[in-house]
């Protein structure tokens, strides 16, 4: 299913100013063969967000940031989800699969928070907490198990 959603990530002040590689699953490397040029951190931007095309919503993109990137630091987040680039399902950035622009789909930064724009939205704060907004979920809500029990 094409639920679009949005992954916004606050960047901590140290990390302003450091460079990332998107680092390509090696299975997803197999079968599509690309390189991602390297995502430097502006030393004023707050935020970082990119946009996720398919299986948007909770049981789907939810449930893949429960599995993967709850409990990682930032910087694996960053060269594993969002150095990427903008994606279609995570870990298949756009300027691969589909081969687009980096321009046009490389990680956009904020000195502010984004507005809702897509059926829902992902927020990773400073302090490392997931949380999903949108359709079902009006106001910011914690990611936990229960993304996992609703997929089953």
């Amino acid at each position: 299913m094409s639920t679009r959603s949005t992954i916004m990530v606050a960047i901590p002040q140290e990390k302003r100013g450091k460079t990332y590689k998107f680092i390509k699953d090696t299975n997803a490397e197999k079968r599509l063969p690309y390189d991602t040029p390297e995502v430097t951190i502006p030393k004023d931007a707050n935020f970082v967000e990119v946009y996720h095309h398919f299986d948007g919503y909770p049981e789907g993109l939810g449930a893949d940031i429960y599995e993967g990137f709850l409990d990682k630091d930032f910087d694996y987040v960053m060269e594993h989800l969002i150095a990427g680039g903008d994606m279609s399902s995570t870990g298949v950035p756009y300027h691969a699969w589909r081969d687009e622009d980096w321009e046009d789909c490389k990680p956009r930064f904020s000195d502010k928070m984004f507005v809702l724009s897509e059926e829902y939205q992902y927020f990773r704060n400073e302090e490392g907490k997931w949380f999903v907004r949108g359709c079902k979920y009006k106001d910011w809500t914690a990611i936990g198990k229960w993304v996992l029990e609703v997929v089953s």
